[in-house]
């Protein structure tokens, strides 16, 4: 990734702007310091010294209120930027002299000095916020400044057609959004838990037939997980009823002796492809899972588990589960 520099690129209004103010506030300082010193000698309010001095003050401050209400308040777009409305991108980690850099040259703003010192006397430069923004003819800079700190942000209609492959869909969503292909292609490519993206899927569509709560999907992971990393089968049941083309009767002992590389009671390993469609919560967890030591878990029948660590409780939480069903506790 690019690495993204804090330099401040004025063009020369800005430089002419800067060294103005700078002036005209050196010579306003200077005027007010002789005008004290010429005014210790009298005392009281009533002065003309002190009168002029009140008065020389005010007239700069209207002057300062007035040129910063027509620099805040008032549309300055360049004849560039046209008569359409415009689209810009604020990437997260942007500087505010970044924002203020991309504005100018798409000619938003008049010059990059003035939106930069806004952003600091006005605490606008923390609250400013990434995403895809509008940006309509006679804009002016307050408005610009209210969509960025609210986050106003537009949002992206991408069509990614089918047969793309990751990198060709990279490119894709490069032209489009003007992000980093590179950091995409890595994250496609990167293995979370030592899982590769598609594998988080088929993982995830594991724990989606599995799990009925929340709460335990990442207890499920985590046993899934835990199972992998020692070589033991993961011995899910929604992957042989998969396998056997969907149940709707319980499974049968003959049953987990089909020949299917979904048969994970027979084959080792997550099966070949997604058993359905995951949802957003079993996807979470399937690349986090709990932190917790469970190889085995058990069904209760209202839709919530026992998890254990050894065989040993597993075969007893299968036989509490056993007798509460004998006994009419549990469906």
């Amino acid at each position: 990734m690019v690495k993204k520099t804090n330099d401040i690129r004025f063009e020369l209004k800005d430089k002419l702007w800067w060294w103005g103010s700078n002036i005209l506030g050196f010579i306003a300082s200077v005027v007010l310091i002789v005008s004290f010193v010429l005014t210790l000698p009298f005392r009281n309010y009533g002065s003309a010294g002190m009168r002029f001095a009140v008065r020389l003050i005010f007239v700069c401050f209207l002057i300062g209120v007035f040129v910063g209400s027509y620099l805040y308040y008032i549309p300055h777009q360049s004849p560039d930027f046209g008569n359409k409305t415009k689209y810009f991108i604020v990437n997260r980690g942007d500087t505010v002299y970044d924002i203020g850099h991309k504005l100018y040259k798409m000619g938003a703003i008049s010059g990059e000095f003035s939106f930069v010192v806004f952003s600091r006397l006005l605490g606008h430069s923390r609250k400013l916020k990434s995403g895809r923004y509008a940006i309509k003819p006679k804009t002016s800079m307050s408005e610009i400044f209210r969509i960025l700190t609210e986050g106003a942000a537009v949002p992206f209609n991408i069509t990614i057609p089918e047969g793309l492959t990751v990198a060709q869909t990279a490119d894709l969503l490069d032209r489009q959004l003007n992000f980093n292909k590179d950091e995409f292609l890595r994250i496609c490519s990167d293995k979370k838990l030592d899982l590769s993206f598609y594998e988080a899927v088929i993982m995830a569509s594991l724990i989606e037939k599995e799990a009925m709560i929340d709460d335990e999907r990442p207890l499920i992971s985590a046993v899934y997980h835990s199972r992998l990393k020692k070589r033991m089968r993961l011995q899910c049941d929604p992957s042989v009823i998969y396998a056997l083309g969907g149940l709707n009767r319980p499974l049968y002992y003959k049953d987990l002796e089909i020949n299917s590389p979904y048969n994970t009671y027979r084959y080792y390993g997550l099966p070949p492809g997604p058993i359905c469609s995951p949802g957003k919560a079993s996807l979470e967890a399937a690349v986090n899972p709990a932190d917790v030591d469970y190889l085995y878990f058990v069904a209760r029948g209202d839709g919530s588990h026992i998890f254990s660590v050894t065989n040993r409780e597993h075969i007893n939480a299968k036989n509490r589960i056993k007798r509460a069903k004998r006994l009419g506790l549990l469906p």
